[in-house]
């Protein structure tokens, strides 16, 4: 591996992770020093974005879960990119990776900017969702060991994203919030889980989107029109494997499957 010439170590470290992430394979731990506060994790992260060079489709948050903020050593959920060419239609065959996951999730689409600090009410904020979509989201991160206590460099690692599966848009009630509906999961045909927004305890639609205007980077370029914003797991986390046929079936919103590819 070459480092780009004249790079400061945060580029050189950020050129790697998105190496790592290209390549689907994992670096050393002792290679990825832990950023000292989430203002350089977030700042790393968004180098290795600009390492990428993809532009960048929306966003995910991750950790919204307490239990899960405890065990990463993280305040509160997290943010990261969802980049271009790593968005998938549904039915779409995904290249094995060590250790990657696959979470169930419902993904609001944008359908008009929204700058940071805009639309502290409700229905200005809801008014700018077009669609609701069925959607996967496969996690994974780029280091060696174990996550607990690392939610530093979870979040430098892009949010731990791989990439994501997006079913058929749905338009999107406002006055509704939230689709009253449960997504169940199967793998190679077997029910494995089944989830709701509520028992998963999903920000409500503008609360969600309030928050995450303020977080960075968000915070730098508000959202864009179709851009695409994955709210969090409704099934929890599971766990992937080559020849793996998954789908979820979201009731009145479809369904969206994929699967993933042979060993390598």
């Amino acid at each position: 591996m070459v480092d780009p010439v004249g790079a400061s170590s945060a580029e050189r470290l950020a050129a790697r992770l998105w190496q790592a992430r290209a390549a689907r394979r994992l670096i050393a731990m002792s290679d990825f020093p832990a950023p000292p506060d989430l203002a350089e994790a977030y700042a790393l992260q968004s180098s290795a974005t600009r390492a990428s060079g993809a532009r960048v489709v929306g966003w995910k948050v991750g950790a919204g879960d307490p239990a899960l903020q405890e065990r990463f050593g993280l305040p509160g959920p997290f943010v990261g990119p969802l980049l271009e060419g790593l968005v998938h239609d549904s039915g779409a065959v995904l290249a094995p990776m060590p250790g990657a996951a696959l979470e169930c999730e419902l993904t609001l689409r944008i359908g008009r900017d929204l700058a940071a600090g805009e639309g502290a009410e409700d229905a200005m904020l809801l008014a700018a969702v077009d669609a609701v979509v069925p959607s996967f989201e496969v996690i994974g991160r780029r280091f060696e060991g174990e996550p607990d206590g690392q939610g530093a460099r979870l979040v430098a690692d892009g949010g731990i994203n791989v990439e994501a599966v997006m079913g058929r848009p749905v338009p999107f009630d406002a006055a509704a919030g939230w689709p009253g509906i449960t997504a169940t999961l199967s793998a190679d045909g077997a029910v494995v889980a089944e989830g709701t927004p509520e028992g998963a305890g999903l920000m409500p639609p503008a609360v969600l989107l309030r928050w995450l205007l303020d977080q960075p980077p968000v915070a730098d370029c508000g959202l864009r029109a179709g851009d695409l914003v994955m709210t969090g797991t409704l099934t929890g986390v599971l766990p992937l494997s080559p020849g793996m046929k998954v789908a979820a079936d979201f009731g009145v919103l479809g369904v969206v499957e994929a699967s993933i590819g042979p060993a390598i």
